[in-house]
């Protein structure tokens, strides 16, 4: 306890002390002596850190205020950077210090862009329109940009600025922004990319935008396929949607066929994705699955599905690596699938309401239980 008592005042002075130093150090540079570098800059280092806790009285802090305001304005790049670096995350940093370290050349003004609460959306914004890449960078990567801030990056930024905008989960994004990334740079994988993992826009925007990019849709999931798989689902099937209704140029067979060999390579060819190509009686989209599955070519896959009888037939879906209900769902399809490959026109319509009727009715050999159970379970397919 005595220990404790002897170490008690010793604190207290050193933080009187420490209270005091603004003034000693004002009163050192006020009479003209200059320390070298080196001292200048652990004086401001020292300063920062007394000044960043918070526990200054009015005159002390304005003492403060004035010394890291000197050392601002130092002719030493050392001395500014480390001031920098030792105000960015004071949340009582005066946004005249702010603006001013954050005017200065980048190795100082990135820690005060990055972190500094003092800067508003016009220190920001004005600090952007100067161009300089590193700063935008900087401000790209602060905790939290509001629209205003986000729009101006995505406005004016480089491309590196832009992906980065869009990957930082604190910027606020309007849609016309993500659009207009997309229009910028469209031939960018990565921009396209970040737009998609955006959770703050609608998944069918964030897929109409990679549809109608410039970079087409076979070289973005060659380059990008690091997506979840339930949204490059969505985008094959979008895109076959488009292409039915002209709005999109159809995938041609080789396409088709790269773009789910690239999704398959990193195991996102679910049987989801085929369930609903069946469903909807997408032919091609079903070829094109069962050769990646089962490693074949899209000539021989045709030929196992509608040439081969029905042994022949489990055996190959077999091969393809499909669940037993997905299996059981394809052989009800193939027969009118096969009527249409040979030349009937397929109704859409009529085609779905056929397999859902037959679902129904052989519910009981796809999988124990009600329809509407089997149907759940079939909306639920294993990956």
């Amino acid at each position: 306890m005595s220990e404790q008592r002897s170490h008690t005042p010793s604190k207290a002075k050193k933080a009187d002390k420490d209270r005091a130093a603004p003034h000693a150090i004002l009163n050192i540079l006020d009479t003209g002596h200059r320390p070298d570098a080196r001292a200048r800059r652990s004086l401001a280092e020292f300063v920062a850190q007394i000044y960043a806790q918070n526990g200054l009285s009015a005159p002390e802090r304005e003492a403060a205020i004035d010394v890291l305001h000197r050392f601002a304005h130092d002719t030493s790049l050392s001395v500014r950077r480390a001031l920098a670096h030792c105000l960015a995350n004071t949340p009582v940093l005066p946004a005249s210090l702010a603006r001013k370290l954050a005017q200065d050349v980048t190795s100082v003004a990135e820690p005060i862009l990055i972190n500094a609460l003092a800067l508003t959306d016009e220190d920001l914004i004005a600090i952007i329109m100067q161009h300089d890449d590193r700063k935008q960078m900087a401000i790209a990567k602060r905790p939290a940009l509001t629209q205003a801030v986000t729009h101006m990056l995505i406005s004016q930024g480089t491309k590196p600025v832009v992906e980065q905008t869009l990957q930082n989960k604190g910027a606020a994004l309007h849609p016309d922004d993500a659009q207009r990334a997309a229009d910028r740079f469209g031939q960018s994988a990565k921009v396209l990319s970040a737009i998609a993992k955006r959770h703050d826009l609608p998944a069918n925007l964030a897929i109409d935008i990679i549809l109608h990019a410039s970079i087409g849709l076979e070289t973005f999931i060659k380059k990008q396929i690091d997506l979840p798989p339930p949204f490059l689902e969505n985008l094959v099937m979008r895109a076959r949607d488009e292409a039915v209704l002209g709005r999109l140029d159809a995938l041609p067979e080789k396409t088709l066929l790269t773009i789910l060999r690239r999704i398959n390579s990193k195991g996102h060819l679910r049987d989801s994705l085929v369930l609903r190509a069946v469903i909807l009686g997408d032919r091609d989209l079903l070829e094109a699955a069962c050769a990646v599955r089962a490693e074949i070519g899209l000539v021989p896959a045709r030929l196992q599905l509608y040439h081969r009888g029905p042994h022949a037939l489990n055996k190959f879906l077999d091969q393809c690596g499909f669940s037993a209900m997905l299996e059981q769902v394809i052989a009800l399809a193939v027969p009118t699938l096969r009527q249409s490959m040979e030349g009937a026109p397929l109704d859409t319509q009529q085609y779905q309401d056929v397999i859902i009727s037959r679902i129904v009715g052989n519910f009981r050999t796809i999988a124990p239980g009600s329809p509407e159970t089997v149907i759940a379970q079939l909306l639920r397919l294993p990956d």
